[in-house]
């Protein structure tokens, strides 16, 4: 429970398969940017785009249920 609500915190959160996902909100929107950083999950880039944007999405929920944040979310996955 401890690192949950350390990550609650964080602006940045890594992802297991060393992508991160960045949460700025502001008064207006929650801005979500997905960044690949060290990921390796899949044979060639896209694969790897589709599998991080993947575990991004569910670690991306977990995220905005633990910070109580709603409203106006705009998420960057990666193309």
């Amino acid at each position: 429970i401890e690192s949950q609500i350390e990550t609650a915190f964080q602006r940045e959160v890594s992802l297991p398969s060393g992508g991160a996902i960045v949460i700025d909100p502001t008064e207006a929107l929650v801005s979500i940017d997905i960044n690949s950083a060290r990921a390796t999950k899949g044979s060639d880039i896209e694969e790897t785009a589709l599998n991080t944007n993947l575990e991004a999405a569910e670690e991306i929920a977990r995220q905005l249920r633990l910070r109580d944040m709603g409203g106006l979310v705009v998420i960057d996955f990666i193309d």
